[in-house]
């Protein structure tokens, strides 16, 4: 943890791929901090959440539940955010934080990131009526992740991950990462038109 510009604590740094933006997560509160690398020092854009209450002395999992996610817009400044009780947002200098149409109100993503184009935010856990449960499990039913559309809304299902996604530049395949306990699998997956 390190206390950056603005006198922020950041625990974790996402970095915009082309674009001298880079966000922050709040190391004291579920909050992301913005910053514009492109001057001589780097200048706070915006504080999304900073009202937020602290995390104070939460317990280790809440505090992991708590923690939103982020991920960037491989070529414009638009940064994908995940939390506990707000779903998925987006962000952006001009428009602020909106919220796309598409993914179930109340739905808690922990992981997010844009397809190769940009025009597709995909985000885990998710749960609908087209995700099995591998295990069989009724209850289990947060072994799926969300592809958002942006432009239409529309929500596709596919294979659960949590630790990472990293799409192929040309947008057909994707390999996502998934843990359980103390063991990671790679899965490649499929993906229509960086759907």
């Amino acid at each position: 943890r390190r206390v950056v510009a603005g006198g922020a604590r950041i625990e974790r740094l996402v970095c915009h791929p082309r674009l001298p933006l880079v966000a922050g997560l709040d190391a004291e509160r579920p909050a992301v901090h913005v910053w514009d690398l492109g001057g001589a020092e780097p200048r706070e854009v915006a504080v999304v959440d900073g009202d937020a209450t602290p995390y104070d002395e939460a317990e280790p999992w809440t505090r992991l539940e708590d923690t939103p996610c982020a991920g960037w817009h491989p070529h414009d400044p638009l940064l994908a955010l995940g939390s506990t009780g707000s779903g998925l947002r987006l962000w952006s200098p001009a428009g602020g934080v909106v919220t796309p149409d598409g993914p179930p109100p109340g739905t808690d993503y922990h992981a997010v990131a844009f397809s190769p184009d940009g025009g597709t935010v995909w985000a885990s856990p998710a749960t609908g009526p087209e995700i099995v449960d591998p295990d069989g499990d009724p209850d289990g039913d947060w072994d799926g992740s969300h592809a958002v559309d942006l432009a239409s809304g529309t929500l596709r299902t596919g294979p659960w991950w949590d630790t990472g996604l990293s799409p192929h530049p040309g947008g057909r395949l994707a390999f996502a990462f998934s843990s359980d306990q103390a063991a990671t699998r790679g899965l490649f997956v499929r993906v229509d038109g960086g759907r």
